[in-house]
């Protein structure tokens, strides 16, 4: 009775397995290959990471200097998402306004219906493309090193959060 094994040339299993560990290599190299990639712009991250500035916004009073002191940031590296909380018909023209002024900060303004700040800070959120949020609102205003210590403050620890103390216009 035949039993399959007749025709197997012991060759040829050393060819495929020769060829199999041939491309298993080349696989790891490849992977390695990406790993280090992936290490090296982690690590530029890390040192160097993008910030999200988040602010809620209802009441346009303070507002402008809140702009105004992220404006004077010693870390440059960080973007402004703005929520408007369903403000009203009449701020909308005032925030048409801001684009322009504020063109350095990558401002970039978002609005909603009226749902409270945690609602616009989470709307904030889900739109952020940083490794790290910062929450404002716009009664609050940043010192020109508050984004840096708190990069610096990440960079130095293993949380997960960190809150500055709010600074608010009086």
């Amino acid at each position: 009775e035949p039993t399959g094994l007749e025709d197997f040339d012991s060759s040829s299993y050393s060819r495929m397995n020769d060829w199999e560990t041939d491309i298993k290599a080349k696989l790891f190299d490849g992977l390695r290959y990406i790993a280090e990639l992936e290490t090296k712009t982690m690590s530029e991250a890390k040192t160097n990471p993008l910030v999200s500035v988040c602010i809620a916004h209802r009441d346009e009073r303070f507002l402008e200097q809140a702009l105004q002191s992220l404006q004077c940031q010693t870390y440059s590296r960080f973007e402004v998402i703005l929520v408007d909380d369903g403000s009203g018909p009449e701020s909308s023209d005032y925030l048409q306004t801001l684009g322009p002024k504020f063109k350095d900060l990558h401002l970039t303004i978002l609005r909603q219906q009226h749902r409270h700040y945690g609602s616009a800070r989470n709307f904030a959120a889900s739109v952020a493309t940083g490794e790290l949020l910062l929450f404002m609102d716009e009664g609050n205003y940043a010192e020109p090193a508050e984004i840096q210590k708190l990069v610096d403050a990440w960079l130095a620890s293993s949380a997960h959060v960190l809150v500055p103390f709010p600074r608010l216009f009086v």
